[in-house]
């Protein structure tokens, strides 16, 4: 019997998840910073908060962002090496954003900022693609060039 339920387990997970992520993206961007949003109700009615990390994470119900101050000019090629380690790791994220931003910018990024970033384009490039649940694979990769006075 399905009932009502929220994203309770996707905040639960929230940390764990971020850092198995931030392990993952850390060979490829250099130091980075990582968030999910879960987002949505419980897939599962059995959730609870001692579901497993990786269970929640197969079933592709939150957005990841990577924000990251590493070089921009092999942007596409570290981006399909990171949409790899996703798609072996079952981590079916509803979309993945790297977002390349400058460094004191970085310093002092906290998560609430995010949109005000995105929103502004005060940052110099974002990559992202969505996890396609028809084709089982990330697709619709975009490349968005920030504010032309960003960092300067």
């Amino acid at each position: 019997m399905t009932y009502f339920h929220d994203n309770y387990v996707g905040y639960l997970k929230k940390a764990e998840l971020e850092k198995y992520i931030y392990e993952l993206a850390k060979p490829i961007y250099g130091e980075c910073k990582v968030f999910i949003e879960p987002h949505g109700f419980g897939l599962d009615d059995n959730w609870n908060k001692d579901t497993d990390m990786k269970m929640y994470a197969e079933k592709g119900n939150y957005t990841t962002e990577i924000m990251t101050i590493d070089d921009a000019s092999n942007i596409e090629k570290k981006f399909k090496i990171l949409l790899d380690k996703f798609e072996d790791e079952k981590l079916l994220s509803n979309a993945i954003l790297v977002t390349y931003i400058a460094e004191n910018d970085f310093k002092n990024l906290r998560e609430q900022y995010i949109d005000y970033i995105h929103n502004s384009e005060k940052f110099f490039y974002r990559i992202d693609a969505v996890y396609d649940n028809v084709e089982k694979r990330f697709t619709d990769i975009d490349i968005l060039k920030g504010n032309e006075d960003y960092a300067n």
